[in-house]
């Protein structure tokens, strides 16, 4: 594990446990959670985003997650599509670019900046020459229910205690439920390579301990459906409502 990695590791710890000490000592409603959202400035990541160079009509959704700093920095960013393409990948590194070059705002705790994985998505469309990019705050699970502009939960601890018995764990995905009051209210196993059996219950109860940031529809609290996506033997890189892809 590098440098940065180790140090954003020992911030995320430390806000975990400011994060669980706040929710022991309250309600839920006494908590003021605000999520991480994109920007109303020049510096949002949104205006940095371009549409590649390619013809012919286009609909490709990219889908990215992220970790964002106290600062409204994109940290280990991760984009994809559904399927891989030349063309595809070109729309992939334009997201890429947008994450790394702007900022979002940062998620709150009580009015305290904090980290937290961001879920997010940009949809690129060429319909007769017209060009458009749409940016979402989630990548679409519960659009049927809350439409697209719904602002997904995001995750702001790491419940992973004790050593990893995931040593052979290529990629995994695990479905979640997130109630209203930011926890874990359901889980499963949806598909991994290389996961023992004892990888898959570590994965499973470790993450039955996470809090979130619910997601929230109109300014209000909802439930909503979740996929927390691991990826080597490193494990947890990130987490979203989105395709099974790692």
């Amino acid at each position: 594990m590098n440098l940065s990695i180790k140090v954003v590791a020992i911030i995320v710890l430390t806000i975990s446990f400011f994060i669980q000490a706040a929710f022991a000592n309250g309600t839920q409603g006494e908590l003021r959670l605000m999520p991480a959202r994109f920007l109303q400035s020049d510096k949002s990541i949104v205006n940095f985003i371009r549409f590649p160079k390619v013809s012919g009509d286009i609909d490709i959704t990219v889908f990215c997650m992220g970790m964002i700093s106290k600062l409204g920095n994109v940290k280990r960013n991760e984009c994809f599509t559904k399927e891989d393409s030349k063309t595809n990948s070109e729309f992939v590194d334009s997201a890429i670019r947008a994450s790394r070059a702007g900022r979002v705002k940062s998620a709150e705790v009580n009015g305290k900046r904090i980290f937290a994985h961001f879920n997010y998505r940009f949809r690129y469309t060429r319909r007769d020459g017209q060009e458009k990019i749409f940016a979402y705050p989630n990548h679409g699970h519960d659009s049927k229910r809350y439409g697209d502009e719904y602002t997904q939960a995001q995750q702001i601890t790491d419940g992973h205690q004790g050593r990893s018995p995931c040593n052979s764990l290529r990629s995994m995905a695990i479905g979640l439920v997130i109630n209203k009051q930011g926890r874990v209210e359901d889980l499963n196993h949806i598909s991994s390579q290389g996961a023992s059996k004892k990888c898959k219950e570590y994965q499973l109860k470790n993450l039955a301990k996470d809090y979130y940031i619910p997601a929230t529809f109109n300014g209000t609290a909802v439930s909503s459906t979740h996929v927390t996506y691991f990826k080597d033997k490193i494990g947890w890189w990130g987490s979203g409502s989105g395709p099974e892809r790692l």
